[in-house]
């Protein structure tokens, strides 16, 4: 068994994405403790409330497309038409793009104030709205990338720019404070999108691909309905219910409230990075096993890969759960009162993981629409604890990982009646 692991290209490409990708989140981690102890946490809260809503609206405009991005190419080596997919997935995202693009430059900044709550941060919002169409091409070239199996690449160019990253916040914050570790970030979006296309442009033969996309059947046109479009749908379910959480906890709190909330949830996804890494690229291997038919690979290793992950999960919940007083007092020693509400976070994160898998199988199934359901379910199950939490007096950060939990219990059952339901109607053929 050890040497078909050590010989398996799901491994090797998975090692692969873990050295790179995870030396940028390092980085990134290394980032935040610099930000976290140069800044006060009402700072942190504004700066992290900025980022939140930025990667808020490339959720909505782009991020949620990546594993479609990753499908269709992986696909296309045995249908040319998925060069058409691909190529109407990047107009429709561009097109949203620039939609919200003009809707921030357009609206007055009362408006703004009115929706982020802080006329102090309504420039910046400017400044994103002019950018955001070269932002969204990032996201959308690394689910292509992932599609054509370059892991290495794409863990050096996450590293790279994560450096830039560090660099450009630290300068920020020396030149002027908060304001400059925003400038300092809003850089770093622009250069890792500029360096992404020009590594696209190197790797891909654009040409090829529009002239197969011109090639299309007028069937094709159903992906919009089928698939583009739940999955944008979902992004306006997902992405504003979990910006519109981190308003509520600056009205029924603080903005030091989303600095703790922030600063945990950084420390949850140090524990996800490495299984996140691994379903990054599983997805491109399970799409290609599906393509090809091999479908009794494909459900053992869903199952082999749930059984793994859960039993990891829980084992690395309780040791980071131990030191968690630790962890937090690197961001600074106000953030060490936050340790119960880190508990709470870490309890749902088996759930949250094997949910995240059984996405991968509905994506590749291609149950868009199902997924759009499962996302509105555990979304509004989110959003209604957290109100009637927070109107019950129960501490801002400890109210949103209590409520968080509902919703992953919802998605996670939801998700595994559909993927029995998968397995079932597969071994019924066989």
């Amino acid at each position: 068994m050890l040497s078909s692991l050590k010989n398996s290209r799901i491994i090797r490409g998975f090692v692969a994405t873990l050295l790179g990708s995870g030396a940028s989140k390092l980085i990134l981690v290394i980032a935040t403790f610099y930000c976290t102890n140069k800044l006060s946490q009402l700072e942190f809260g504004e700066f992290s409330f900025i980022r939140n809503t930025l990667n808020t609206i490339l959720c909505i405009c782009a991020l949620n497309f990546t594993s479609l991005c990753t499908k269709f190419t992986a696909e296309a080596y045995k249908d040319f038409h998925s060069y058409f997919k691909l190529a109407i997935l990047f107009i429709f995202s561009l097109a949203i793009c620039v939609a919200v693009g003009v809707v921030l430059l357009i609206l007055t900044d009362d408006q703004l104030e009115a929706i982020t709550g802080s006329r102090s941060i309504v420039s910046y919002f400017r400044i994103i709205g002019a950018l955001l169409p070269v932002f969204l091409l990032q996201p959308l070239i690394e689910g292509v990338l992932r599609g054509i199996m370059k892991f290495k690449l794409i863990g050096i160019l996450q590293t790279v720019s994560s450096l830039c990253f560090f660099v450009f916040v630290a300068i920020g914050i020396h030149i002027d404070g908060v304001g400059g570790a925003i400038i300092g970030m809003l850089c770093y979006y622009l250069l890792y999108s500029l360096l992404s296309i020009a590594v696209l442009v190197k790797q891909v033969r654009l040409m090829r691909i529009l002239r197969f996309s011109l090639n299309f059947k007028k069937h094709d046109l159903t992906v919009l309905g089928t698939m583009i479009v739940p999955v944008f749908l979902m992004s306006f379910v997902e992405a504003p219910i979990n910006w519109w959480a981190q308003v509520l906890l600056v009205k029924y709190d603080t903005m030091a409230s989303v600095g703790a909330m922030t600063a945990i949830l950084q420390i949850r996804n140090l524990l996800m990075l490495i299984p996140s890494y691994f379903f990054s690229t599983f997805m491109a291997f399970a799409a290609k096993m599906r393509a090809e038919g091999d479908m009794m690979n494909y459900f053992s290793k869903f199952d082999r890969i749930g059984i793994y992950i859960f039993l990891a999960s829980i084992f690395m919940l309780l040791i980071f759960a131990f030191l968690g007083e630790f962890l937090l007092s690197l961001y600074g020693k106000e953030y060490v009162s936050s340790h119960f509400a880190l508990i709470i976070a870490l309890v749902a994160l088996p759930l949250m993981l094997l949910s995240n898998l059984l996405k991968i199988n509905m994506v590749v199934m291609e149950k868009q629409r199902l997924i759009l359901l499962i996302s509105i379910i555990w979304n509004l199950g989110f959003i209604a604890a957290l109100y009637a939490l927070l109107n019950n007096n129960i501490d801002g950060t400890q109210a949103y990982y209590y409520a968080q939990g509902i919703g992953i219990i919802l998605m996670f059952v939801i998700s595994f009646y559909y993927y029995l339901k998968d397995k079932r109607r597969y071994y019924e053929k066989v």
